[in-house]
């Protein structure tokens, strides 16, 4: 279905101008196939210059102004007929809610539970917008079926009927699906909120979906195989990029060790040289060291006075003694 094999079904309902086409857009097929105003005029013009439309200017107003009516010729009839003879084209799916759903561990039990009730309440709204709809079509009150009826035998207008309130029992009932399954979302997160309140020991950390490091049960987990928040406790380990350590727990790193010297060459990155942000990881990464002194590099006041990154070297006062072992 495209925007012009909707103006041309509301249109097939008798003549009707750009204005009135809007508005009873807005009102029925809108329910169905969503389009701004911006989309719906220019697509009449177009219609009207391949054929599928007639149109002529009708009085409007009382200055002599006019307006264009447009009605169905009978090539709009045939691509009617036509459109309706055509398979049914599926569109890939994007779905942005059973998306997010599906990923709902990266986030918090709260913030789950509120894209469900997001869910919950914009398809009530939609349910009660069809059901609005199927009841004036019951009811024979709907403004556009009343201007069909003008147009079409009284012995058609039953079946005409029928079939507008089946597509709108559709939206219904696709609603109440939605509606359900955003319900036992909810149910889900009660169920995991109660399992944690009863093994508080395996709570996880700010996202509250993920289970806790299995190095660390009382430490969240931050990614898969990794723990958050572990530097502070385990000074030694190696910081990764993403300022994590891979590893915690192993033993701080010794100066001078092909590890430690990996470390330092990322820590400092391609350039090699050392701002007060790569010196503070430095710092955080290798505890041994000394804090900065004015005009110099940390030094580790425990050893050889090495500074991260130089060979080692006498300590002042030590000349041909040659350097302290770590």
């Amino acid at each position: 279905m495209s925007l012009r094999s909707a103006l041309l079904a509301l249109i097939s309902g008798g003549p009707i101008t750009g204005y009135d086409a809007v508005k009873h857009f807005h009102s029925s097929v809108g329910h169905l196939w969503h389009a701004p105003d911006s989309q719906i005029y220019p697509e009449l013009r177009r219609m009207q210059a391949e054929g599928l439309l007639d149109a002529k200017a009708v009085p409007w107003g009382t200055k002599q102004s006019t307006k264009t009516q447009y009605s169905l010729t009978d090539a709009g009839r045939a691509a009617l007929r036509e459109w309706q003879e055509t398979p049914l084209r599926y569109s890939p799916e994007r779905d942005h809610a059973h998306l997010i759903a599906a990923y709902f561990e990266y986030g918090t039990l709260e913030s789950a539970r509120a894209r469900l009730e997001e869910h919950i309440a914009f398809f009530t709204e939609a349910r009660r917008s069809a059901e609005r709809q199927a009841n004036d079509i019951q009811d024979r009150s709907s403004a556009s079926l009343l201007r069909r009826f003008e147009v079409i035998d009284r012995s058609d207008w039953d079946r005409s009927a029928a079939f507008k309130r089946f597509a709108y029992e559709g939206k219904i009932a696709r609603a109440d699906a939605e509606i359900a399954w955003a319900r036992r979302g909810l149910r889900l997160l009660d169920a995991l909120a109660a399992e944690e309140a009863e093994h508080p020991e395996a709570l996880p950390g700010r996202n509250g979906l993920r289970p806790a490091s299995p190095q660390h049960p009382s430490l969240p987990r931050s990614a898969p195989g990794c723990c958050a928040g572990v530097t502070a406790q385990h000074p030694g380990a190696e910081r990764g990029r993403d300022g994590c350590c891979g590893e915690a727990g192993r033993r701080p790193l010794r100066p001078g060790t092909s590890d430690w010297w990996r470390s330092r060459r990322r820590l400092r990155g391609k350039t090699g040289r050392q701002g007060p942000r790569s010196r503070r990881r430095i710092q955080q990464a290798h505890p041994t060291a000394g804090r900065r002194r004015a005009g110099r590099r940390p030094r580790c006041p425990r050893c050889c006075g090495t500074s991260p990154g130089r060979p080692a070297r006498a300590l002042p006062g030590t000349a041909g003694s040659g350097p302290r072992p770590c």
